[in-house]
């Protein structure tokens, strides 16, 4: 075993280079995840049950205006908000946060 003080300058070059990273991609999980945390909310409070009115199959047009973007069927609309909880109930715990913000500093809140 070694300390960070011990190891080669290659190793703590490579080091440094991949927590670098992980720092950057910690940040944008952060934001990330509030953004869903907050799009869970809305679905949560009104359009899960606007969702449980449509037909199965019925399509949702596209209001979107971002370039690229599809109508969604409910059960594709369904899918991608249970993936989103999903992500939050896994990846947003109190010692995740608390991990993103050390490593991320303020680019994590």
């Amino acid at each position: 075993m070694a300390t960070y003080e011990t190891l080669s300058a290659e190793d703590q070059a490579t080091l440094a280079e991949a927590t670098k990273h992980l720092r950057a991609v910690s940040g944008q999980t952060a934001k990330q995840l509030t953004a869903a945390s907050v799009v869970s909310s809305m679905f949560t409070v009104g359009a899960d049950a606007v969702l449980a009115q449509l037909d199965p199959g019925a399509v949702v047009p596209n209001t979107s205006g971002l370039g690229g973007a599809q109508p969604l069927t409910k059960e594709e609309i369904e899918a991608l908000v249970a993936s989103a909880r999903g992500a939050l109930t896994l990846l947003d715990t109190q010692a995740q946060r608390d991990a993103r913000v050390k490593a991320a500093g303020i680019n994590a809140l």
